[in-house]
């Protein structure tokens, strides 16, 4: 249940930033401000079946409550989402239906404002891993995992922009990933090449790296992945992404101010999840 949460979280991170609009944006209303997500439902499908429901509340437009939903509508996993005063996260508590917490995350940040150790606590405080990060003078950054007496290591390198553009383990390059600013223009993730394309049309009304301060490198952190990690940097929407073993596609609505309100994805024509959007929108008189 904690490893489908988890990736359950880096999901979010990739296709909430993900639209093909099926109104036209309006950018003409300077009174209206920036909306702020204050609640979403995603409903996810295996074989054409509901197969989960997760429904997430925000505070500020950062998540603070994630409820998990079977098919039958029982909640079977819930988690709380605390930040520190600078409002960056620090904490995630994950509890059983009984009320049990199962599951921890700590975040520890540097002076700069960096993820500095991730310690992880599942089932039930039975099994930890910790992940250290080191920035070395070389533009890299190395991170060390011990989980169960076993420790592994990987490096990070940074490009010119500050972004963490490759991935290497044990001397090979398991991610690389070519940007335009924030925006992936091509992956390779384990031995598979993607490719994306853009909407001309509307944005997230944020990034991920939000929810941990200003650097999209505390995002590959928090997921200690870039593969996972890279589609969340831009609010630029995507509308495709592409590989030799097939097309995932993003189908958005959109209000008439251009803000998502729903959200389809497919891969290779199949339904894999339905968003619904809720915000909270201030209007700002002249």
């Amino acid at each position: 249940m904690i490893k489908r949460t988890l990736l359950i979280v880096f999901v979010i991170g990739v296709t909430m930033f993900s639209c093909s609009s099926e109104e036209n944006t309006n950018d003409d209303n300077p009174q209206q401000d920036a909306p702020m997500v204050v609640e979403t439902e995603q409903r996810i499908f295996e074989n054409g079946s509901l197969s989960e429901r997760v429904v997430t509340t925000y505070d500020l437009g950062k998540p603070e409550a994630w409820t998990f939903f079977d098919a039958n509508g029982d909640i079977t996993f819930r988690t709380e989402w605390l930040y520190n005063g600078n409002n960056n996260l620090t904490t995630i508590n994950g509890f059983l239906p009984n009320g049990e917490q199962s599951y921890a995350l700590t975040i520890t940040y540097d002076n700069s404002g960096r993820i500095s150790e991730l310690v992880r606590s599942e089932q039930s405080g039975t099994f930890i891993t910790t992940t250290t990060f080191t920035h070395n003078n070389d533009n890299t950054i190395t991170a060390i995992t011990e989980s169960d007496g076993f420790e592994s290591t990987k490096t990070y390198e940074v490009n010119n922009d500050g972004v963490i553009d490759k991935e290497i383990e044990d001397g090979t390059v398991v991610a690389m990933v070519e940007y335009d600013g924030l925006k992936p223009i091509s992956k390779t993730a384990n031995s598979t090449a993607y490719s994306y394309t853009y909407e001309t049309n509307g944005s997230n009304p944020y990034a991920m790296q939000s929810f941990f301060g200003d650097s999209p490198i505390n995002v590959v952190f928090f997921q200690n992945s870039l593969a996972d990690a890279s589609d969340s940097f831009t609010t630029e929407l995507i509308s495709e992404i592409s590989t030799d073993f097939g097309i995932r596609t993003f189908q958005y609505t959109l209000d008439a101010d251009g803000f998502v309100t729903s959200r389809k994805t497919f891969t290779n024509g199949e339904l894999n999840d339905e968003f619904d959007y809720t915000y909270e929108i201030t209007v700002t008189e002249n």
